[in-house]
C-alpha cells in the first residue's frame, strides 16, 4: 500500500483539499489535511484510526470525475502543485506555490481553532498571534529584521513558532530550517516545550532542540536550535573563538530578552562596539548578524528580536535599531556618523521597510469571542502621609546609586529608578535586599577567600547590612511560628 499527496478540487471546483490516500485502494481511510493539523493529540492512534475516511466515500466522484479528469490528478508521478485548481495557472509569481503552502498552513491553523474534530489546547493561537503571522506572510519576501515588542503575557514564543512554522511548511520538511534560538539559560527548556506545541515533530523526532553547551552548536545546524546567550556572549573576543566550530551561518537568528543587547556608547561606527558601556551580549549578536561570530560565516536571512521590558534610555533604543537594521536593503551602514536618530525612525516607519517593529499592549488584544485576555485592573493606593525626612533618604540613595553607576559608565535612568523605589517603598526589607544585590554586583571579589581578605568601610557595611536583613528575616520567621 503506498500513499500520496494529492490536491482534490471540491464539487464545484472552486475549493480544493489536500488528501493523503492510496488511490488504489478505495477502501484505504484517506486523511485530509484538517486530519493532520498540528493539534493532533498526544496518542498517535488519533490520527490513523479515527480521522480517516474511505477514499471512496471522500467526495463525489461520479460529479467530479463529469467535471474534472480525476484519472490524471491521481497518478502517482504527477508532480504535485500545492492549490493548482483553485489558483489556476495563469499566475507566474515564482513565489507561486509558496504561498499557496503557507495559505494552507494558515487554513490548518484555523481548522485547529474551529475544528470539532480536533480538541482545542492552550496553545491554540488567538487572533493578535495570527495577526502577525499572517503579517508575516504576505512580507516575507520583505521583511528582513522584525522586532516583537509585544508586552509580557501575549505570547512572543508561540508566534515566533507560527512564524517558523510556515516557513517550515514553504520550503517542505525535505530540507530542514537552520535556525538558532538565543534566550536566557534559565528558559532554554520552557522555549523548547513552546516552539514543539506549535512545530509537532515527524515520525516521532522534533526539530526543535536544546544545545546544552553552545561550543556544540555548529555540528549539526539542521532544525531549531535553543541556545543560552549568556554562553554565546563569552565568545565575542577573539581569543575565545579557538573552540567554536567553523562555517556556522543560521539563516534564521532569534534573540529573545533582547534588551540584554544593550549600549550606552555613542555607536557611531562599528569599532565602537566594544567599549565599556556595551554590553557583551550586544557584541554577539552584531556579529553574529554581520556573519563575523564564527569563521567562514555568513549573515542570516532573517533576523527576530523579542523583547517586552522597556529600555532604560533614549541612546539603548536607538542602538538596539541600530544592531536590527544594520546591512538591510534600506540601510547598508546603521553605525554611520552622517545617520541621525530621527531619519533611522523614518525608515522603520515606511511601508516598504524591511524592518518591522510590531507593539501590542494587553489592552489591546482581544480572545476570539472578542473578550479582554487580560482583566482591567484600577488600583487605587491609599493616600500616604510622607514625612520629608523620609522622601529625602529616598532620594540620597536613588542619587548616591545614580552617582556610582555613572562613575562606572553605566546608566540609571528611567526604568532601573522606578524599580529601586518600588522596593524602598514596598518595605523595608525589600529595600534593604535590593541595595544589597546590587552593591554586590558591583563588587570585584572572585571567591569567598578575597571577600574576607577586603577590610574596606564599604566590604564592612555590606556585612553590617546583611546581618541586619538576617535579623529582621529571624523575626519575622518567629512571628509566624
Amino acid at each position: 500500500m503506498s500513499y500520496y499527496l494529492f490536491e482534490i478540487p471540491s464539487v464545484n471546483g472552486y475549493h480544493s483539499d489536500l488528501v493523503l490516500a492510496d488511490p488504489d485502494n478505495p477502501n484505504a481511510p484517506a486523511y485530509s489535511h484538517y486530519a493532520f493539523t498540528i493539534g493532533t493529540p498526544a496518542n498517535p492512534n488519533e490520527l490513523t484510526q479515527r480521522r480517516g475516511i474511505p477514499f471512496s466515500s471522500f467526495r463525489d466522484w461520479e460529479k467530479l470525475s463529469s467535471d474534472f479528469n480525476i484519472e490524471e490528478m491521481l497518478k502517482p508521478e504527477k508532480a504535485y502543485l500545492p492549490g493548482g485548481s483553485v489558483l489556476g495557472e495563469k499566475d507566474l509569481n515564482p513565489a507561486f506555490q509558496a504561498n499557496t503552502a503557507m495559505r494552507l498552513g494558515a487554513l490548518e491553523l484555523l481548522a485547529n481553532i474551529f475544528s470539532g474534530r480536533i480538541t482545542a489546547s492552550d496553545k491554540d493561537p488567538f487572533p493578535h498571534q495570527l495577526a502577525l503571522q499572517q503579517y508575516m506572510k504576505s512580507h516575507h519576501t520583505q521583511v528582513q529584521r522584525l522586532l516583537i515588542a509585544d508586552e509580557v503575557g501575549l505570547g512572543k514564543t508561540i508566534e515566533v513558532g507560527l512564524v517558523l512554522r510556515d516557513l517550515l511548511i514553504a520550503q517542505g520538511y525535505s530540507k530542514p530550517l537552520r535556525c538558532l534560538y538565543l534566550t536566557k539559560g534559565g528558559l532554554l527548556d520552557d522555549v523548547r516545550l513552546k516552539l514543539q506545541s506549535v512545530i509537532p515533530g515527524v515520525d516521532g523526532e522534533s526539530i526543535v532542540q536544546v544545545e546544552k553547551s553552545f561550543v556544540e552548536y555548529g555540528n549539526r545546524t539542521d532544525g531549531i536550535h535553543i541556545a543560552s546567550m549568556d554562553a554565546a556572549r563569552r565568545y565575542v573576543k577573539k581569543a575565545h573563538k579557538k573552540n567554536l566550530p567553523t562555517g556556522v551561518s543560521p539563516e534564521i537568528l532569534i534573540i529573545d530578552e533582547a534588551h540584554h543587547c544593550a549600549s550606552e556608547d555613542d555607536l557611531t561606527s562599528p569599532q565602537r562596539i566594544g567599549l565599556k558601556a556595551t554590553t557583551r551580549a550586544y557584541e554577539a549578536a552584531y556579529q553574529m548578524i554581520t556573519g563575523e561570530f564564527w569563521q567562514d560565516s555568513a549573515p542570516p536571512k532573517l533576523v527576530i528580536f523579542m523583547s517586552a521590558t522597556p529600555f532604560r534610555s533614549r541612546p539603548q533604543f536607538i542602538n538596539l535599531l541600530r544592531l536590527l537594521t544594520h546591512q538591510t536593503s534600506e540601510i547598508k551602514n546603521a553605525y554611520s556618523s552622517e545617520l541621525t536618530d530621527v531619519e533611522l525612525v523614518q525608515v522603520l516607519g515606511s511601508d516598504d521597510s524591511s524592518t518591522a517593529v510590531i507593539w501590542r499592549q494587553q489592552d489591546d488584544v482581544r480572545s476570539w469571542s472578542d473578550k479582554r485576555l487580560f482583566p482591567k485592573l484600577n488600583i487605587k493606593r491609599p493616600p500616604l502621609q510622607a514625612s520629608e525626612e523620609y522622601l529625602q533618604l529616598i532620594k540620597d540613595i536613588r542619587e548616591k546609586v545614580k552617582q556610582i553607576c555613572n562613575i562606572n559608565g553605566e546608566s540609571f535612568g528611567g526604568f532601573a529608578i522606578r524599580q529601586l523605589e518600588i522596593r524602598l517603598t514596598s518595605s523595608t526589607i525589600a529595600g534593604a535586599m535590593w541595595l544589597f544585590r546590587w552593591c554586590v554586583k558591583h563588587q570585584e571579589w572572585k571567591n569567598q577567600e578575597e571577600y574576607k581578605r577586603d577590610l574596606s568601610k564599604s566590604t564592612d557595611n555590606l556585612r553590617k547590612l546583611i546581618k541586619g536583613i538576617s535579623q529582621r528575616l529571624n523575626e519575622m520567621v518567629v512571628l509566624l511560628d
